[in-house]
């Protein structure tokens, strides 16, 4: 019995198909495992110092720091908050966000060097670890809002984990003014959130949302803070990358439920910016996230061709099963996290990753610069 010989083009796409295959089971069973036991509630949490860099976010500090105030937390907290060159009325903002805080808040001015290979975002988190007094350092955005057991939450899932680096699930507030791509972002906000907690899971390098991460201050320094991560357009990533390498804990917030939000993009320009400083700062040469991008490309661009082209049967078959595995994936991921996205959106979302893949790859090889909060990088 004679076998024809498969073409080479085809024995490489296969091959490339059943390596994202096996990173799709991976990460299948990583979703399914049982978390640990949760702490008990009478546990010691250590003290927190929030480190909150803004610039221009007078119409949302005010609502951030209500909710800071409101955070029923059994241990010492403290708020940092660091001006970043900020031309708007913040102090008024800060003023009337402050009025019910019992919490210690501290604001300090950073000041831009040119001189430093750092983004202005670095140099102010430096600034405002310097001033931070307490055992666990939190990274979060001024464009945020919290539940009021967020910190207690964090803290607990670092304690019962017993990590150096724990991060938790931000999700989306609804816009006050719907537009056709809010819900897009919300969904794709939910899927990110979905794979990194899958990715940690599985034991993997993935990602995180910098607005809702927290850091021993010693690891913090055994880092080497943003000097040691060096220029990145995405620090928050680089900092969870560093201590992934240097073997520290890296865990997810058990469980892993939406306890912080964000608001929608101001516009579907500042949307599109926030993707290419993804690109730019997530998929360097020495990244986890490029191969694995690649991979996901492949599987993308051949299920969205399948319809419109003859695919070799190993390839269609290959395709197909990757594509309901993936599905399956994302399905349960969102149960995990507790996610009100629905995850029957998903064949719909894969025209949109397409395109977003088109574009990351695009962006890697060519555009050399991106500007986020006025500045270009």
């Amino acid at each position: 019995m004679s076998f024809s010989p498969i073409p080479a083009p085809t024995a490489i796409l296969a091959g490339l198909l059943l390596a994202y295959s096996m990173l799709i089971v991976r990460l299948l069973i990583a979703v399914l495992r049982r978390g640990v036991i949760p702490v008990e509630r009478g546990t010691a949490l250590p003290g927190v110092s929030v480190i909150i860099a803004f610039k221009d976010e007078e119409l949302r500090l005010t609502d951030c720091l209500k909710t800071l105030a409101a955070q029923k937390y059994p241990g010492d907290v403290e708020i940092v908050l660091v001006n970043d060159g900020s031309r708007d009325e913040y102090r008024r903002a800060i003023n009337a966000g402050a009025e019910s805080m019992l919490h210690k808040l501290k604001l300090v001015d950073s000041h831009y060097s040119d001189h430093e290979a750092l983004t202005s975002k670095q140099q102010a988190l430096d600034c405002g670890v310097n001033q931070a007094r307490n055992e666990w350092l939190v990274f979060t955005d001024a464009d945020m809002v919290f539940e009021t057991d967020w910190l207690q939450h964090m803290m607990r899932s670092a304690a019962q984990t017993q990590a150096d680096v724990v991060f938790g699930h931000t999700a989306m507030l609804t816009a006050s003014r719907a537009t056709w791509w809010h819900p897009i972002e919300r969904w794709q906000l939910a899927f990110l959130n979905a794979i990194a907690f899958a990715f940690n899971r599985a034991g993997f390098a993935g990602s995180c949302m910098g607005n809702n991460l927290a850091m021993r201050a010693t690891c913090y320094q055994v880092l080497g803070g943003q000097r040691g991560i060096g220029y990145s357009l995405t620090e928050d990533r680089a900092l969870y990358l560093r201590a992934f390498k240097m073997k520290m804990n890296v865990q997810h917030c058990m469980p892993f439920l939406p306890k912080a939000r964000t608001y929608p993009s101001a516009g579907l320009a500042a949307w599109i910016r926030q993707m290419l400083r993804w690109a730019k700062g997530g998929f360097g040469k020495l990244s986890l996230l490029l191969p694995i991008g690649v991979l996901s490309f492949v599987q993308l661009l051949l299920t969205g061709l399948a319809p419109a082209i003859h695919l070799p049967a190993l390839l269609e078959n290959l395709v197909l099963v990757n594509f309901m595995v993936t599905w399956l994936l994302v399905a349960l991921a969102f149960v995990r996290i507790g996610t009100r996205s629905h995850a029957l959106l998903f064949p719909l979302y894969c025209c949109v990753l397409i395109l977003e893949s088109v574009c990351f790859i695009f962006v890697a090889l060519f555009i050399r610069s991106t500007k986020w909060k006025s500045r270009h990088y």
